[in-house]
């Protein structure tokens, strides 16, 4: 498995640790080579090698790391598939060995962004997957959409919670103007001048100059309404910490544009908050599942007005409300779903290629739908 990142701590990759445990439940072994390795408790037959920017090794000298670290492998415990997951450019790179050595590969990429490594990599491997049609924008013949990947058993609703819970809102992630949080807090205000004593927690920070110039703009606005005592910020959280960020209150709000679901909103769905979106793939996800007024439409007043709905609810309709909006994520979202569909387009693609074993064990083998080795849905361990 080709990763970006390995780090429990990493507040947006750190999703990435949990999606190779679920992933080593199904296979024999799981080899990750990643582009950095931080922080990660150690997996059972899970080994991680790293190109090094961790230790801030140069490009050209990453390159040179990879390909010492894939021959490694590939004498070590040849491969029967590889997975490349938000790293293109690993794809490429690995694609030469992969065809000689006739393994398979799949990339997931879900990014609004077209680069030329994805351009290149979607030519060089097998099967392309994503979280959702907008997440992969290049037109592919490869492509094949499954979900997100949500484990609603670390994002969960808290056992006990505060008095303000049902009238706190909670935003997680980097603070930057596509993220609209000073339209967020202008709403906050309105709702306040309505009645409704409406507070929020703010979980995040910026990661370029842009986005701490943003940030300056976001305290001066608070300044401004005098929300100063009703907007907490806290800054970065890990993405060990973020369940406990998402319990801090009962109401999400991600007023980012384009079309995209973002996995915070799921996060936060499945930790009990309901959520109030004005994305193209909230949007879509909301009306599927019967949500309609928790997208409310793109304006200051609608928005201003569902929030106002929401956190004046009656404790019985909102404790319903947020264990519906938590089913949604584990129906449509969970990450064992997610796993078993990936393991099954992996099993797919070692079939076309002629069999699971060819690689592994210097000979090619033909496998059947009925061999013990490809039957993910009943998490039948495949080879490595």
């Amino acid at each position: 498995m080709f990763n970006l990142r390995m780090d429990e701590d990493d507040p947006v990759m750190g999703f990435a640790v949990e999606w190779v445990r679920a992933l080593a439940a199904r296979f024999e072994r799981v080899t990750v080579v990643t582009m950095h390795r931080g922080r990660v408790t150690p997996i059972p037959d899970v080994r991680i090698l790293s190109a090094g920017r961790e230790l801030g090794l140069a490009e050209p000298l990453r390159v040179g790391r990879f390909y010492r670290t894939v021959l490694q492998v590939l004498r070590e415990h040849p491969p029967d598939v590889a997975f490349s997951h938000m790293i293109p450019i690993f794809s490429a790179l690995f694609a030469p060995l992969a065809r000689h050595r006739g393994i398979p590969q799949l990339l997931w990429y879900a990014h609004g962004h077209v680069s030329w490594e994805l351009r290149l990599a979607e030519r060089l491997v097998d099967g392309c997957v994503t979280s959702m049609s907008h997440g992969f924008r290049l037109p592919s013949s490869k492509l094949q959409v499954l979900h997100q990947g949500i484990d609603a058993d670390r994002f969960r609703p808290p056992v006990e919670t505060r008095e303000a819970y049902g009238r706190t809102v909670v935003m997680l992630g980097r603070i930057s103007e596509v993220k609209r949080v000073v339209e967020t807090v202008e709403v906050l205000a309105q709702a306040r001048e309505r009645g409704v004593p409406v507070r929020m927690e703010v979980f995040g920070g910026p990661s370029t100059r842009e986005d701490e110039r943003y940030e300056k703009l976001v305290h001066q606005r608070v300044e401004q309404l005098r929300l100063a005592e009703d907007v907490i910020f806290h800054g970065p959280v890990s993405h060990a910490a973020a369940p406990h960020a998402y319990q801090r209150g009962g109401l999400f709000m991600n007023l980012s544009r384009g079309s995209s679901l973002d996995k915070s909103t799921l996060e936060a769905m499945a930790s009990g908050c309901i959520p109030i979106g004005t994305s193209g793939g909230f949007a879509a996800f909301a009306r599927a599942c019967g949500f309609e007024r928790l997208a409310p439409p793109d304006d200051p007043a609608s928005i201003r007005d569902a929030l106002v709905e929401l956190a004046g609810l009656e404790p019985a309709a909102a404790a319903r409300l947020r264990q519906a909006v938590r089913q949604s994520v584990q129906r449509h979202h969970s990450l064992d779903a997610l796993a078993d569909s990936i393991v099954e387009r992996l099993a797919a693609l070692c079939i076309d290629a002629g069999g699971i074993s060819g690689a592994a064990q210097g000979g090619p083998r033909t496998p059947t739908p009925t061999d013990p080795g490809l039957q993910p849905a009943a998490r039948r361990p495949v080879p490595s």
